[in-house]
């Protein structure tokens, strides 16, 4: 097997779709692999390959060998399913599988850099039936549907599962939340089916998230007679499908038309970043929000806070703790925590959004935007297009006059505060706010002393430093511990000694393990001193 060096691989993973119409013919399935090796597909998955037997062979083009996988087909001779795997994931391919004539999966295990976790990734590759084809018999769609079910909930908790395939399926632009803002055309009922189960799986159809131009976009051609003449009709049909909360992975999806394998399918390739995925799949731990600790400043707040803790409840229930000197300070750290969050509340987190804070920009924005999208739809004729891109082009010019306003109107505001400030200080102030300074870049050398010029060198490089710095079985350094029990103090902690450690302790600075920031305890003085002194007798050395 390779090494799991070589899996570097993941940092671009490509997976791909393709609606072959036909794969029976020797030339055809060269033309298949070359295709594969020009656009550097990973793993493709066929549709259509129009065979009845099932084969796995090896297929070439020029030094590489790809693997073609052909499941066959229980009944009709029209559709089929099948896999093209590329060899550098070949070696990592578990096992494959057929549930119906139109699902099937391949299992792989990628290990990871440095011999951590392995990543387990599904992809399922679908053939949908057509739109006259379900309207004759709802009942296929609906089995199509479930098999697509019954392939995911086989599957891993923390693994990856990817749907490529063609859908035969309009989506259209909508608001629904599986569906990108770059979508085409009007939804018809397979569309709608595709929604709805997509967005019951919170699942995300990738090649609809990024914005090309519609040849980029459309993966189906086809052709009706108007008149005496034949119009092409552009759709998109064949989707990459992501889960919802793996969208980051995604870099690039879009179609490709110029294969050398004759389709009126395109070939559909997104660009994933696999090894990324243990950075967004995380446990998520729920956290309560932070109390306000900047209401301490006001007095009248503060002193609500010392009164609720000054409280003979409060009092009573640290005095009855103080045998064992954790269980007292755990019942101090709730009494503060309660307190606090009932007198102070908590923090509303703000977070700052990309959207200009101009309500007239966000207007201009908004008519710009809606352009683009009647633009996208079809549904102008020439004269409309030209209209609505002379529009879009007037409000992109109102839209940069209005920021350039606002950014000379901010350096306006900037400079009067700098007149208005001391002459000792103005310098400073001006400086401050004028200079930008370009980040440094963070340099790494290697063992030998050389420079890394890579992002991946340089990480591998700070985690082996600090391995060996702090997960040292030997640690040259030991930490000598007194001998003997442990003795009652001779002089007891006074109240007046631990009232000005309290004082002096500083604002603004990083909770402990036991999450109590220095405010609460230092305003919070009175619930301390409470405790017996005969505990803190006990509790340390002579």
């Amino acid at each position: 097997m390779a090494s799991s060096r070589n899996l570097s691989l993941l940092n671009l993973f490509k997976l791909a779709t393709f609606n072959v119409r036909g794969l029976t013919s020797n030339v055809k399935q060269q033309q298949l692999a070359t295709d594969m090796d020009a656009y550097g597909v990973d793993f493709c998955s066929l549709q259509e390959l129009k065979t009845t037997e099932a084969f796995d062979r090896k297929i070439h083009a020029g030094q590489k060998t790809f693997r073609l996988i052909s499941f066959g087909q229980e009944s009709g001779k029209h559709g089929g399913l099948g896999f093209v795997i590329s060899p550098r994931i070949e070696p990592f391919l578990l096992h494959h599988k057929k549930l119906t004539d139109r699902v099937g999966f391949a299992d792989f295990k990628f290990p990871r850099a440095h011999g951590r976790d392995t990543l387990d990734v599904r992809i399922i590759s679908a053939y949908g039936p057509t739109t006259p084809l379900a309207e004759k018999n709802p009942d296929i769609r609906d089995q199509f549907y479930d098999s697509l079910s019954s392939a995911w909930t086989s599957v891993k908790k923390r693994a990856i599962v990817l749907y490529a395939g063609d859908f035969n399926s309009k989506v259209g632009n909508g608001t629904a939340p599986c569906v990108g803002q770059y979508a085409k055309g009007k939804r018809n009922d397979n569309g709608e089916a595709l929604v709805q189960w997509a967005t019951s799986r919170s699942l995300a159809l990738a090649n609809t998230l990024f914005r090309y131009s519609q040849r980029y976009r459309t993966t189906w051609t086809g052709y009706v007679r108007d008149g005496p003449c034949t119009k092409p009709i552009y759709n998109m049909i064949d989707y990459i499908i992501v889960p919802e909360h793996c969208k980051s992975l995604v870099r690039r999806a879009r179609s490709y038309g110029g294969t050398m394998v004759c389709s009126d399918h395109k070939l559909v390739i997104s660009d994933l970043r696999l090894d990324s995925f243990f950075k967004v799949f995380r446990a998520s731990k729920k956290q309560e929000p932070p109390v306000a600790i900047g209401r301490l400043h006001d007095s009248t707040v503060r002193r609500q806070y010392v009164d609720a803790l000054s409280a003979s409840d409060c009092m009573e229930q640290v005095a009855a703790n103080t045998a064992d000197l954790s269980v007292a300070w755990q019942t101090v750290t709730e009494i503060v925590k309660e307190k606090a969050k009932s007198v102070l509340g908590t923090m509303v987190k703000t977070r700052r959004g990309l959207v200009n804070p101009d309500p007239q920009i966000q207007r201009l924005s908004m008519q710009q935007r809606l352009l683009r999208l009647r633009l996208e739809d079809g549904s102008l004729d020439d004269e409309g297009k030209r209209r609505a891109r002379e529009e879009r082009n007037r409000i992109s010019h109102q839209i940069r006059r209005r920021c350039l306003d606002n950014a000379n109107s901010q350096l306006d505001r900037a400079a009067e505060a700098i007149e208005r400030a001391p002459d000792s200080i103005k310098m400073y102030q001006a400086t401050s706010v004028f200079r930008r300074e370009k980040q440094k870049k963070i340099i790494v050398e290697s063992v030998d002393g050389l420079v890394l010029d890579r992002d991946v060198d340089r990480a591998d490089r700070v985690r082996d430093h600090f391995s060996t710095l702090l997960c040292n079985p030997t640690p040259t350094n030991h930490v000598t511990t007194p001998e003997g029990l442990a003795t009652p103090l001779s002089n007891p902690v006074a109240v007046h000694e631990m009232e000005a450690a309290l004082s002096r302790m500083n604002n603004q600075k990083a909770a402990g393990p036991d999450g109590v920031p220095a405010e609460l305890l230092k305003y919070g003085k009175r619930i301390l001193v409470t405790l017996d002194r005969r505990t803190h007798k006990h509790s340390c050395y002579q």
